[in-house]
């Protein structure tokens, strides 16, 4: 059995599992580290695996302001300092996959492997704004009131008519 720790570093809260070296799964917008859970049957066996909140999501702190990709980057490189990590391999899904891409450009010796899941790549400087308004309002009214947007974004009116 593996023994789950908890903590809090700087506003960031996380949870580490596992043995093995480290991986840290970033989450997407308006999700929280939970959102891993089914992944860690598979994964702590092998890994020592990090999950955390990112900044206005879960426990960690909610900013006054929107948060910049640099700021969510910044929270990242903070966080594995404070866990005393000298490297990891990265995994991100959606706005997650945006940080970890940020994170290795500006940290490329701190980053072993990297895996970017539902991301997107090459988002212009207006799409970027759009995804971190989208974070400022998961952040100040909740996940859920991201959704319906999200569905008109991923689904064709035909599609979500059919289904």
């Amino acid at each position: 059995m593996n023994d789950i720790k908890h903590g809090s570093f700087q506003g960031t809260s996380w949870s580490k599992e596992g043995t093995g070296s480290p991986v840290i799964l970033v989450h997407g917008l308006g999700m929280n580290r939970q959102m891993w859970q089914w992944q860690m049957d598979s994964l702590t066996p092998h890994f020592s695996v990090i999950c955390y909140d990112l900044l206005g999501h879960g426990e960690s702190v909610n900013p006054e302001n929107p948060c910049q990709l640099s700021q969510f980057s910044g929270q990242l490189l903070a966080l594995m300092n404070g866990l005393n990590l000298e490297s990891c391999a990265l995994v991100g899904f959606s706005l997650g996959g945006l940080i970890v891409q940020d994170f290795v450009l500006n940290h490329p010796e701190k980053v072993n492997a990297l895996v970017m899941l539902n991301t997107a790549h090459g988002r212009t400087k207006s799409e970027r704004k759009a995804v971190l308004a989208r974070v400022q309002q998961a952040g100040e009214h909740g996940p859920a009131s991201t959704v319906e947007a999200a569905l008109e974004r991923w689904f064709s009116a035909d599609y979500s008519a059919k289904n």
